[in-house]
């Protein structure tokens, strides 16, 4: 049997990234598969592989949730047998790790029979294994079946894994989509496109301001400045929560950029607009 496939919790979110939540930046790269450039591409830029490489790739033959390009994935052609990608990120016990991916079955390849894909976020060890030493779900593992035959065809369906907390002993946490081709080992294919990896920063709401007194003021712009490291400087893996989430685009730097969010958000003495960091 296929070794990264096990029985996990999977939650179906819709708008996931509401006003209400604090999430750091997507962490992924890559993260609408869309490079390299090309009809069909491989290998998919900037994501750790596995199973057979002819089993998946970048494609433009079908409408894509976003951009011009999509992930297609299918096969192996073996009972149980996986093909999938990967992302893995620093991670701490305490924290709380969001993921959402929007798939679909197209018509043009529609998913056979016993095959379907699972997004999960996992937690790993020092050592890149599982904490704890054996997958266990709701634990170190925590799944979502986002396709399969019975999936409707041509339209783009979101889901997400929220909220996964990583345990004692975690290290790493990571991302992993994967394609699983049960009996009676039929063809067609799924297409997944705008993946999404995060963690949970906390409720601040907006998430400028940090003291939650309802105002976005001079107490908030000291948090950030004291976040501040300009386009040069990454954040750490240590760095404080509240700084991380302060990184509104993604790009593991509180620089600029982030600052003209800030800005939008200031209100002084008036009350803030919540979802002015949206």
């Amino acid at each position: 049997m296929f070794h990264r496939l096990c029985a996990g919790v999977g939650v179906f979110l819709v708008g996931l990234m509401g006003p209400s939540d604090a999430w750091a930046g997507n962490l992924l790269a890559n993260p609408g598969f869309e490079t390299p450039i090309g009809l069909d591409a491989q290998p998919v830029a900037q994501w750790t592989e596995f199973g057979d490489p002819s089993t998946r790739w970048v494609t433009q033959r079908v409408t894509p949730y976003s951009g011009g390009q999509v992930l297609k994935m299918f096969g192996p052609w073996d009972i149980w047998g996986g093909t999938g990608v990967t992302q893995v990120f620093a991670a701490a016990e305490g924290q709380t790790w969001i993921a959402r991916v929007y798939a679909r079955n197209d018509s043009s390849d529609p998913m056979g029979v016993g095959n379907f894909c699972v997004m999960k976020i996992e937690f790993l060890d020092a050592v890149m294994g599982p904490v704890g030493g054996t997958w266990l779900a709701g634990v170190n593992v925590y799944e979502v079946w986002v396709a399969d035959e019975a999936t409707p065809r041509d339209e783009w369906l979101g889901f997400g894994l929220g909220t996964a907390p990583a345990p004692a002993g975690t290290a790493f946490a990571q991302l992993v989509l994967v394609e699983v081709q049960g009996p009676p080992v039929d063809g067609g294919s799924v297409f997944l496109d705008d993946a999404f990896f995060s963690q949970l920063c906390g409720m601040h709401d907006p998430v400028f301001d940090v003291n939650d007194d309802g105002f976005v003021d001079a107490q908030d712009l000291d948090a950030f400045v004291a976040c501040y490291t300009g386009p040069a400087i990454p954040l750490g893996d240590t760095v404080a929560p509240d700084c991380k989430c302060l990184d509104r685009n993604g790009d593991n730097a509180i620089d600029q950029q982030d600052f003209g969010l800030f800005q939008r958000c200031y209100s002084a003495v008036e009350a803030v607009d919540p979802a002015c960091d949206g």
